[in-house]
């Protein structure tokens, strides 16, 4: 487990209970479970996100890119800026 998700399942652990809090990576849950798997440890978990983890980098940031140039109602070029910021 890496320190992060240690630091932050020892933080909730303490925080919340005194019973161990079992933190789960949606990456490896991704990479080794099944959608109806994680759907029974985690149900309210939306599926988009499930499905999202599976995306490439460049693919999710494209996702995000269009979303947001969609949202805004902008077009490429119109603000160089919010370009930039999702550079693929």
């Amino acid at each position: 487990m890496r320190l992060g998700m240690q630091w932050y399942k020892d933080s909730v652990t303490s925080a919340c209970s005194k019973q161990p809090v079992e933190v789960l990576s949606l990456e490896q849950m991704r990479r080794t479970l099944s959608w109806e798997e994680v759907f029974a440890k985690v149900p309210r978990l939306p599926r988009g996100w499930f499905e999202l983890v599976g995306l490439s980098q460049a693919d999710r940031i494209e996702l995000f890119r269009d979303f947001w140039f969609s949202a805004l109602g902008v077009e490429n070029t119109d603000f160089p800026g919010i370009c930039h910021f999702f550079p693929l």
